[in-house]
C-alpha cells in the first residue's frame, strides 16, 4: 500500500504536465522548428559540404528529419565520419556530404568525450495547429522529451 501512495506523486506530476502541455497545444498550438538552414559557420563542415541558407534538411545518414532538434543526436554521435544528407533547395532534392567537425568537451567532472559539429544554426520555431485528437499524443510526447 505504501508503494502505491509513493507512487501517486510523480504520477501526479506526469499527469499534470500532460494537461499543461495539452492546454497550450490546445490555444496556441504546438512549436516546432523546420530542419531549415538558417544559418552557415564560416569555415564549418555544413559550409564545406555546399549546404547553404534556405536548405532543407529531409534526410542525414538514412535517418528522416522532421523537425531541426532531429539533427544533432546524429551529427553529435558521428565525429570525423562522412555522413550523406538529402536536402532539398529551390524544390529539386541534392544529395550532399558532410563530415561534422570533432569537437574535445570537458566536462566539470573530468571527462572527456568528442563530439561532431555541423556548424549550422535553425530559423524560428513556428506555431503549428492540431486536431483535438493529436493534441494529447504531442503531449504526452513533449512530456518524455522534458
Amino acid at each position: 500500500m505504501r508503494f502505491l501512495i509513493v507512487l501517486a506523486g510523480p504520477i501526479t506530476n506526469f499527469l499534470f504536465a500532460i494537461i499543461v502541455f495539452g492546454a497550450l497545444f490546445a490555444t496556441n498550438g504546438e512549436p516546432q522548428t523546420p530542419p531549415i538552414v538558417a544559418r552557415i559557420v564560416a569555415g564549418s563542415a555544413a559550409q564545406a559540404a555546399g549546404l547553404q541558407p534556405g536548405d532543407e534538411i529531409e534526410r542525414i545518414a538514412g535517418r528522416t528529419i522532421t523537425y531541426f532538434e532531429d539533427i544533432s543526436p546524429i551529427v553529435m554521435i558521428r565525429p570525423g565520419e562522412r555522413l550523406d544528407m538529402v536536402v532539398k533547395r529551390h524544390g529539386r532534392e541534392l544529395t550532399l556530404a558532410a563530415t561534422p567537425k570533432p569537437e574535445v568537451i570537458h566536462d566539470r567532472f573530468g571527462n572527456t568525450y568528442t563530439q561532431g559539429l555541423l556548424g549550422i544554426g535553425s530559423g524560428a520555431s513556428v506555431f503549428v495547429k492540431l486536431s483535438p485528437m493529436e493534441i494529447p499524443g504531442a503531449a504526452v510526447r513533449k512530456t518524455v522529451e522534458t
